[in-house]
């Protein structure tokens, strides 16, 4: 599954830092281009961490997937906010919002120390595979989790808003982008509870990659970008005169 959605997600990555490159102002290219690049290295990584000879080496991949698991949520905050036409929020908190995932990979990586994140931790081979498996979790990886939560709804949300706003209806365009956004949480929620006993491996980086996925379907397929921004409809709207706008296909 990796692999091919890796394959998938590649080429799109691509065109996305083509976009970034042609456009002067690429505002949400920009942050697309990031979001599908540590969903690429999330995907790569564990992978690389099932595939690993000794515990201590799939411990060591598994810390390094948090370079990907706790920035690729704030990129798609960001993303969120761009597509609304909130910039000056952007600009104001940036550097906020950048905090909590340099100390979780800090924290991440010096966990044998403290503890803060992992408590216990099993691993198990399985033919060629090692699963690693947390026992018992220290606060900061509930306070991790629960961050990262709400940081993709409250982007879901983000985006929402500005649909209704913009037209006072929910365009199936963002509903398909926002529901994609919910696959990640939803698979790790199921493994964090153990909904499904069967589901012996955290499958939240495939979930990445199917939201990298629809989320890019989203983009190229149904146009996603091309919607009007808030700000260009505002100013559409307060032209004395009558504007004709005419699809080509139709």
């Amino acid at each position: 599954l990796a692999v091919l959605l890796v394959a998938f997600l590649v080429p799109s990555l691509v065109y996305s830092f083509r976009q970034t490159r042609s456009l002067t102002r690429p505002g949400a290219w920009a942050v697309l281009v990031p979001y599908l690049s540590f969903t690429i290295l999330y995907l790569f990584l564990n992978t690389a961490e099932i595939f690993s000879p000794t515990p201590l080496l799939a411990q060591a991949f598994a810390s390094l997937c948090y370079i990907s698991s706790a920035t690729v949520p704030t990129w798609w905050f960001l993303f969120c906010l761009h597509y609304a036409g909130r910039k000056d929020i952007v600009r104001r908190i940036s550097a906020v919002l950048w905090i909590v995932p340099i100390a979780a990979i800090a924290i991440v990586f010096t966990n044998p120390l403290h503890h803060w994140h992992w408590e216990l931790l099993e691993f198990t081979r399985i033919g060629p595979f090692m699963r690693m498996r947390a026992l018992s979790y220290g606060a900061w990886f509930w306070f991790l989790a629960s961050y990262t939560v709400f940081l993709v709804v409250s982007g879901t949300v983000i985006i929402l808003v500005s649909m209704i706003r913009r037209s006072l209806s929910i365009n199936r365009q963002v509903l398909f982008i926002s529901s994609a956004a919910l696959v990640p949480i939803v698979l790790n929620t199921v493994y964090l509870l153990a909904l499904v006993p069967a589901w012996s491996k955290d499958y939240t980086p495939i979930g990445y990659g199917i939201a990298g996925v629809l989320f890019t379907v989203g983009v190229f397929h149904d146009r996603l970008f091309d919607v009007l921004p808030l700000a260009r409809r505002a100013i559409l709207e307060a032209l004395p005169d009558a504007i004709f706008a005419l699809e080509g296909e139709r």
